[in-house]
């Protein structure tokens, strides 16, 4: 009898740990980067929110150290398109409302027409085939950086 008591008791030892206490550290992980990605997320809508709704968003055009245009895309009511001429070949911007695109381009990679509508500041459209640099510039931007 004392034998069976202890191939019983060898036997519990030996049985393995729930799943969740297995792995319990990969569980701990994961909750640990869902919060994080969550946070950013969050973070990124309050300060969109928090951005002043009467900002002039203006779009600035250069090539190279060359400043093309610029164009204020608060007062564009219309869609409208402007060519611009790169170092290689010719550039079609889309304008709207508080949004600009590069509509048709004659590179050869096309990443700047996929880039599609951008209305953000900290988004630029670069062509790096044509030198072409576009980027936005909102009025109380420095203000949404300082915090």
């Amino acid at each position: 009898m004392s034998e069976e008591k202890i191939d019983n008791a060898n036997q519990n030892e030996k049985k393995e740990k729930p799943f969740f206490l297995k792995h319990l550290f990969d569980f701990i992980v994961l909750v640990f980067l869902i919060a994080a990605t969550s946070s950013f997320y969050a973070i990124r809508a309050v300060q969109k929110a928090n951005m002043n709704k009467n900002d002039v968003l203006t779009a600035v055009v250069t090539f190279g150290n060359e400043e093309l245009a610029r164009y204020n895309l608060t007062e564009v009511t219309d869609y409208r398109e402007e060519k611009i001429h790169g170092k290689y070949t010719d550039m079609t911007l889309g304008l709207k409302h508080n949004a600009i695109a590069v509509v048709e381009s004659g590179c050869p990679g096309q990443e700047c027409v996929h880039q599609h509508w951008v209305s953000e500041v900290n988004h630029p459209i670069i062509c790096a085939y044509n030198l072409i640099y576009i980027e936005i510039i909102g009025s109380s931007w420095s203000d949404v950086v300082a915090g």
